[in-house]
Parts: C-alpha cells; structure tokens; sequence
C-alpha cells in the first residue's frame, strides 16, 4: 500500500525525469515526432467534443447571439465571450477522456505504421517510446487540474448566464403554480421579473 508521501515522491521523480528531458536537450527527433502528433491528436479531439456539445446550444440561441453580436460589434466576438467559460469547463470534464484517447491513437499509429517496429528493431525500448507520451499527458493532467483550481472559479459567473441574460437588464419569466412540498405553500403569478445584470 503506498502513503501520500511515497506516492508524491514517485509522482515527483517522473516529473524531475520529463522536466530532464526537456532541460537537457535529451529530447530526439523521435520525441518532438511523439509529442507533435500527441498534440495534433488532443487538439483534433478536443475541436471535436467541443463541437459536438456546443453546435446544438449556439443554434438553438442563435437569435440572441445575434442580437448581442451586433451590441458586441461581431457575432463571434460574442460567441467567444459566451462560450470562453464554457471552454474551459469542457476541458475540464472531458481532460481525462482526451488524454487516454490520445495516447491510445498515438501507439496504435506507431503500430499501424510500422513506425514502432522499426523503432524496436533500432534497440530503442517500449518504455523510452512511450516516455514522451506519459510526459506530455502529464502536462495535460496539470493543465486541467491549473485550470479547474484557477481561471473556472474565477468565470463562475459568467458561465452561469443563460443566452438570454446576454443583453442585461429586466427580463419576463412566465411561471407555472407550484405548491412547496415541503412547506405545503402555493406559489402562484403570471410571470417573474428577473435583472440580468
């Protein structure tokens, strides 16, 4: 059973040795290969979650990111105002995801290629190809947990606007009666008044 510390200290050490790696200038042709297609293939990913979770919603509003686009002077200055947060949010959810699906695609294009093979034949090791790979989803990892721990909190706010508070000011809610379970109350109006700003 490994402790916190001695599971920092492994943790440390793969860090120092892929912080050597690129200090030194260890890195090879093969690495800076490594590491390109791993970002070319966690860019390619992460366009397309993003995409997919966020097509819907920008057609489905599109009337108001209109309407604020021309307040705002382009409509993809408003797009990238709204869906900035959003962004980052999505990274987050999905980081772990991005960084096994990258990984994943990069040995088997090693393999598919027959680039691994002739990697192996060079006496290069299973675990020196692979290095680059740990090293830079390390790096991604860290990128998540930076972003979770400080730019989300800070666009709480923001990300909690719905498209319709874009415009700011007083907006009209129409509300259905309820009745509080709890307090066994009815609650009753032809609409709610809600400020946006």
């Amino acid at each position: 059973e490994l402790g916190c510390g001695e599971f920092e200290t492994g943790l440390g050490g793969v860090a120092a040795q892929a912080l050597n790696l690129v200090a030194n200038g260890s890195m090879t042709r093969i690495d800076r290969y490594i590491l390109v297609l791993y970002i070319r293939v966690f860019a390619v990913c992460f366009v397309t979650l993003a995409g997919l979770l966020l097509v819907a919603q920008v057609f489905t509003n599109l009337d108001e990111f209109i309407q604020y686009g021309k307040a705002r002077g382009s409509l993809v200055r408003a797009l990238a105002e709204y869906y900035g947060p959003a962004l980052l949010a999505i990274f987050d959810r999905t980081g772990g995801l991005l960084v096994l699906l990258s990984s994943m695609f990069v040995i088997a294009w090693l393999y598919r290629t027959n680039e691994m093979t002739a990697l192996l034949a060079a006496g290069i090791s299973k675990g020196r190809i692979i290095r680059p790979i740990f090293t830079i989803s390390i790096v991604a990892i860290v990128l998540a947990v930076v972003s979770r721990e400080c730019f989300i909190p800070k666009r709480e706010k923001a990300r909690s606007k719905s498209p319709q508070d874009l415009q700011g000011g007083e907006r009209l809610q129409s509300i259905r009666p309820t009745v509080d379970g709890e307090y066994g109350v009815l609650i009753a109006g032809r609409n709610l008044e809600t400020n946006s700003q």
